[in-house]
């Protein structure tokens, strides 16, 4: 089944990896948070960035929107969004519920 939290769970395995990987020291807690501050890396949810901010120590992640549309063997996820994430492509149209 669909877990819609799984990409993001990967995602802190792989930002955890980095930071642990290019602190000076892994074991020194101070170090590896000084490294996650200035972390920037590619994960499966898209590029995580520690130095723009909005504010210290946070990155903001590059959603898109979707929405489930019937297809031919049953719903469907459609990308219906890509304002936040241009590099994912649309698979379909936003369309009213009734």
């Amino acid at each position: 089944s669909w877990l819609q939290p799984l990409g993001l769970a990967h995602a802190l395995f792989e930002v955890a990896h980095h930071a642990l990987a290019t602190a000076p020291d892994p074991t020194d807690r101070p170090a590896v948070a000084r490294t996650l501050a200035k972390t920037r890396t590619e994960t499966v949810v898209g590029t995580l960035d520690w130095t723009r901010g909005p504010t210290p120590n946070i990155a903001l992640i590059p959603l898109a929107g979707g929405q489930w549309h019937q297809g031919a063997f049953g719903p469907r996820l459609t990308l219906v969004d890509n304002t936040r994430a241009p590099e994912v492509p649309l698979t379909g149209d936003l369309t009213p519920a009734y």
